[in-house]
């Protein structure tokens, strides 16, 4: 049997981003572009694309040939649902399970390419910064 180590006693965080998006949305091709740039310098953060729906074969294979990233298709749209997504893109980042920060949209525009960069260095230093000043 394994053990979970209790939240207070962890040293490292799962630090995840869910990126919801279909294979036939042309912002979500072109963030894509983007969020490589930013999966290459966040190496504590995992970057996953879900596809909320769709024919699990064909929506997979497409995605496989022009996502930077893993794919995963929401059966059922069962996560999707749960969380209230009805557009795509939509970009939800969480530490250890708990949403912590929700982006609407695409970020394609080259002014906006550093928003997400920002925000996830900001969200992980404020959790960062709460953890630090917490006494256990």
């Amino acid at each position: 049997m394994i053990t979970p180590i209790p939240a207070r006693r962890r040293t490292w965080s799962a630090r995840v981003v869910l990126i919801f998006t279909l294979n036939e949305c042309s912002p979500c091709d072109q963030e894509n572009e983007f969020l490589k740039t930013v999966v290459d310098s966040r190496k504590d953060v995992r970057f996953f694309y879900v596809i909320p729906f769709g024919k699990r074969e064909e929506a997979l294979k497409t995605a496989q040939s022009k996502y930077a990233f893993e794919t995963f298709l929401d059966d059922h749209s069962m996560v999707s649902r749960s969380l209230q997504i009805y557009q795509v893109p939509i970009k939800i980042f969480l530490e250890d399970g708990i949403i912590k920060k929700i982006w609407l949209d695409a970020t394609i525009e080259p002014r906006e390419t550093g928003t997400i960069q920002t925000m996830v260095e900001w969200v992980i230093g404020q959790l960062r910064n709460r953890v630090e000043t917490t006494d256990w």
